[in-house]
């Protein structure tokens, strides 16, 4: 389950402009079974940061079927579940989804970006971020477009994935 940041209103009130830090480039992949997890960027704010992860499938994607309604690739309609973050020296931090879409590439492969709000405020001395990522999960949608969800839907996971802060 995803740690909640505790305050339901703490995203509105200190991931702002006025509270920007600095946005931090990572672009750094790591392998997890048939899908590469990209770290792009961190935005670090005074009391948090967002960090925006794009999960790739690492082949392109296989023929849509024929059947009605189509089907599209299931990493598309799939949700990372990130389950800790925490740096090299030992700070861990609370984490939930902030936001995502994704959609097909002209190559065939599948993309998915996800935001994650993540308090209290990165640690200046850290060299390292660790996610784990519990679970991908696949979302079905039933004939009236109400979300469904089963064990059977689940990705792959769990990988703990590490990468490096400049």
């Amino acid at each position: 389950m995803v740690a909640s940041i505790p305050d339901p209103a703490f995203e509105q009130t200190h991931f702002t402009l006025d509270n920007l830090i600095q946005i931090v480039a990572i672009g750094e992949t790591r392998a997890a079974d048939d899908i590469d997890i990209t770290l792009l960027s961190l935005e670090c704010y005074h009391d948090g940061f967002a960090a925006l992860v794009l999960a790739e499938s690492s082949a392109a994607a296989p023929v849509v079927s024929t059947a009605w309604p189509p089907e599209p690739p299931r990493l598309l309609r799939s949700t990372l579940v990130v389950t800790d973050v925490r740096t090299d020296t030992g700070q861990r931090y609370t984490c939930r989804p902030r936001a995502g879409h994704g959609g097909g590439r002209p190559d065939g492969r599948i993309e998915v970006r996800s935001v994650f709000a993540c308090a209290p405020a990165l640690d200046g001395h850290a060299r390292s971020l660790t996610l784990t990522v519990e679970q991908v999960e696949h979302v079905s949608y039933t004939l009236d477009g109400a979300a469904a969800w089963n064990e059977s839907q689940v990705l792959g996971g769990p990988w703990s994935l590490t990468f490096n802060l400049p």
